[in-house]
This record gives structure tokens, sequence and C-alpha cells, in this order.
């Protein structure tokens, strides 16, 4: 990565990643319970409404208060069964996540229920479920889905070795992008009427450079449909790329 900054919001997403075992995209964890692969939608809004009601039991019972809930909730371990009125069940240690400032969809400050999903844009299963993490965060307004980058690519990703996803490294710079607009919902959106981004594992090729180019088009393309400021766009993706 040319860009330090980048460099280190994406190398700190797979650390974290690799701290809850988070080895495939895409994968999640609500309030420290793990879900993981392209589930419906109606898995995520039965695990976001047990989170929603154990949150609601221990704030009016006194146990903590609304604004210091997730950090509480995250103390010792992952919730299996969160019933309201009962003492949760521990099945586990956890990973408390600091999702301030970073990738968001939803409500950035949600205080009752944060999602966090490790993906990536040329992950087939991760773009075809984005539409239901949009239909999530719109039902639900309490909520935030954190987006981390867990890129399958060795270009970008010193864990992996072999480069499954050429182009993964390439979205984790535009999620980035759109994120700095305050446009990530919209971006997503488009990406996933588009479909998962894909570059050939040769990139330096006749034919690697010339899906680059056909790629950076389309991305374009995308991030003038989430109406981004392409100017800024296009100068922040060139100032970060890793290439």
């Amino acid at each position: 990565w040319s860009d330090p900054k980048t460099e280190a919001a994406v190398r700190g997403h797979q650390a974290e990643a690799r701290a809850v075992g988070a080895g495939g995209t895409p994968s999640f964890v609500i309030n420290g319970r793990r879900v993981t692969g392209a589930q419906p939608a109606t898995k995520f809004r039965q695990v976001i409404t047990e989170q929603l009601a154990f949150a609601k039991a221990a704030i009016a019972s006194g146990k903590t208060g609304r604004k210091d809930f997730y950090a509480w909730s995250q103390r010792d371990a992952v919730f299996a069964k969160n019933a309201p009125g009962r003492k949760p069940k521990f099945s586990g240690p956890t990973h408390a996540f600091a999702t301030a400032g970073r990738p968001s969809l939803g409500n950035t400050r949600a205080k009752d229920a944060t999602v966090v999903v490790f993906g990536e844009l040329a992950c087939p299963f991760c773009t075809r479920l984005l539409p239901a993490l949009q239909e999530v965060v719109k039902k639900r307004p309490k909520l935030r889905i954190a987006v981390l980058h867990m890129p399958l690519s060795s270009q970008c990703n010193s864990t992996m070795t072999a480069d499954m996803h050429p182009a993964a490294c390439l979205g984790a710079t535009w999620i980035e992008a759109a994120h700095k607009q305050g446009k990530l919902g919209p971006f997503l959106a488009a990406v996933a009427e588009h479909g998962p981004l894909s570059l050939p594992r040769r990139p330096l090729s006749r034919a690697g450079k010339k899906a680059r180019k056909r790629l950076d088009a389309e991305l374009l393309m995308m991030a003038k449909k989430a109406r981004l400021n392409l100017r800024k766009a296009r100068k922040f993706v060139r100032k970060a790329d890793w290439t």
C-alpha cells in the first residue's frame, strides 16, 4: 500500500478477524455472537431481536446504562442465548470491537446492537448478502453494521498463501473512499447490483492490465451511481493503491 493510513486500516481489520477466528468471508459478530456465511435476512433479524431484548432487559434492571451497554456486554463471553429478564449463558471468550470511525451501515451511534461483518467485494457470497444487510438496517433503526476488511488476496493480506480474489484489495480501497465521503451505503448498493469484483490472477499480464482498466471504469460508474465526488474518490484510490 502506498498510503499508510489505508494500510493500517485494512491490516488492523485483518488482525481483528484473526483474533475472533474469522478465516473466511463473510463472517459476522453480533454483540459477540458469531454468525458465519451468507445467511438470509431472517437469520440476522432473529439474532438481532434476541440481542435487543437482552439489551432492553439489562438496561431496565440497572445492570448497565444504554451508553455503556456494548462494552458491558462484551466483558466476559459470547452470549449463547439471551432471553429477556434472564442471565445470559456464556459460551466462550469474545472480542470487543472498537467500531467508532470505521466503515458502517445504519445507525453509527447505535448503543444497543452492533454487528461486525468481515468481508470483501470480490467475494460472491459477500456481495450477494449486501441487499440483506441493507434490508436489516432499514428495519432496525437502532442497529449498526461495521464493515471490516478481510480481503482474500495475498497482494494485501499477509495471512493468505494464495491470491484467491485478486480484486479484493482494490475493493477495500474503494470501501474506504466511499466511507470517507459518507456514501458507503449507496456505494455497496451499487456493488450489489453489479456483482463481485473480478480480476485475473496475473494482474501484470496484458489481459490483466486490460481487466484492471475495465474494472476501474466499472467502479467509477458504481461510484457515480452512489453520488460520490469522483475527483476525490479517484484521488483517494490512486494514493492508497497497493500496486
